[in-house]
């Protein structure tokens, strides 16, 4: 059951979440200065996240390559029940 229950409250989540947002976030009221400004920090923090985010990908991409030339070796199953990790193997 918990099996079963758990995929799906992680699917609504996200959609729990922006209902909470747009529920409980406050109405700009026309005619106040400054109001129109309000999610420029919200965007900018999203942008810096997206930025460092980007960032992270790219350093474990270039820290996780193999050499040019050789060949990957699948993982497999040894005979005493171990795994074996892939890794890069000799060209």
């Amino acid at each position: 059951m918990l099996l079963r229950l758990v995929p799906v409250l992680l699917f609504l989540a996200p959609f729990a979440g922006f209902l909470l947002w747009r529920r409980f976030r406050p109405r700009p009221t026309p005619g106040r200065p400054g109001e129109e400004d309000l999610p420029w920090p919200f965007l900018a923090l999203a942008g810096a996240g997206l930025a460092l985010a980007a960032a992270g990908l790219a350093a474990y991409g270039l820290s996780r390559r193999m050499e040019q030339g050789s060949t990957y070796v699948p993982a497999r199953l040894e005979p005493d029940g171990r795994i074996e990790r892939g890794h890069a193997g000799p060209p």
